[in-house]
């Protein structure tokens, strides 16, 4: 396997110290996506290999997991451990380097292990975990489900071992698999997301904003294919499933979905809603996606693909504004002219 190569390791610990050690965001930062994608981008901007992978391990809540191992007893390399096994099994096209790497440093700015430890666990030089029959397990786990007695690695053929051992000793190695896990790997695959709201909006009028998932980033052509919004389609690289959902939200905007919520990706799918902006200026359209995952354990559960936010500048419409005005606020409008009148009337009555 190669291993995954991250070159700006010393500016990411310097990104993630000022982050944590920042009295506005502080540790709780690390398990917001929003938070860490803005911070990310402006404080490694020639990192992107590096973000891309932090903000993968955000989006999974690795650093909540990481603290309630801890909380719990656990020691923090056996944490960090877990937590980038779990971020394996749910992100399939992460490497599994990646992933350790990632939960090194998050531990590491949570100030659970040494910069020492991160290298080691970020370079594989400590074993933390090892490749077995159902993906990679902590090494203090692989221990626990070894018999005692049991060599660390058995001989392959059968019947060469000692007289009278049975068969079924040579495989008492073996582990059950995970379901859960088996079932992400054998449902999620890498695909391609096209979203297209507009770059400027006007308030009071609709827009059609279309999302569209393939499950292979080669269908390109196909999701730009047929797209009826205005805006230009932005493409990006995201894990899929075989039936996945999306909305659309944002507090400043109408938004009417046309199409079912949840859908078969086969191999490709598209959502289309309406989209009206009720206030001016540079306001937030945020699209979350979700695969769902069926497994023996927990049929659809769902994973959560990292939100995709778009800032778009809505220009004012005085006409839609004094409509808006009047129609949230005629019962207060009716009273005040009644009592102007009212008021009207007796001045006119007292100077008679």
């Amino acid at each position: 396997m190669t291993k995954t190569s991250f070159e700006h390791v010393t500016d990411v610990r310097e990104a993630l110290r000022r982050v944590v050690s920042d009295p506005a965001y502080g540790p709780d930062a690390l398990s917001s996506p929003r938070t860490m994608s803005d911070l990310l981008q402006r404080l490694l901007p020639d990192a992107p290999r590096e973000r891309s992978t932090l903000l993968a391990a955000v989006a999974a809540g690795l650093a909540d997991t990481i603290r309630r191992y801890v909380a719990g007893g656990m020691d923090a390399s056996t944490a960090v451990a877990r937590s980038a096994a779990s971020l394996a099994a749910s992100q399939a096209s992460m490497p599994i380097d990646a992933c350790y790497w990632a939960a090194a440093e998050i531990a590491l700015a949570l100030d659970l292990i040494t910069a020492e430890k991160a290298d080691a666990i970020g370079s594989g030089r400590e074993e933390v975990a090892r490749p077995g029959p159902s993906g990679w397990r902590p090494a203090d786990e692989r221990e626990q489900l070894a018999p005692a007695g049991i060599p660390d690695r058995l001989p392959l053929t059968i019947g060469q071992g000692q007289p009278g051992q049975q068969p079924a000793r040579q495989h008492a190695r073996a582990r059950p698999r995970d379901p859960v896990s088996e079932a992400v790997r054998k449902a999620v695959r890498p695909g391609l997301l096209a979203f297209n709201p507009p770059a400027e909006m006007v308030q009071g009028r609709p827009e059609r904003v279309e999302v569209g998932v393939a499950r292979s980033p080669e269908l390109r052509a196909a999701l730009a294919t047929g797209l009826r919004g205005r805006g230009a389609p932005q493409f990006v690289g995201v894990d899929t499933s075989a039936f996945m959902g999306v909305e659309l939200r944002g507090s400043s905007f109408e938004i009417i979905p046309l199409s079912p919520p949840e859908q078969l990706i086969v191999p490709l799918a598209r959502w289309e809603f309406d989209v009206t902006p009720a206030r001016a200026g540079l306001q937030t359209l945020t699209l979350c996606v979700n695969m769902r995952i069926d497994s023996p354990v927990t049929a659809g559960g769902r994973i959560a693909v990292p939100v995709l936010e778009r800032d778009i500048r809505i220009r004012v419409d005085v006409r839609y504004g004094a409509r808006r005005f009047v129609t949230n606020n005629w019962q207060w409008l009716i009273a005040t002219v009644l009592g102007l009148g009212g008021a009207l009337a007796a001045w006119i009555a007292l100077f008679r």
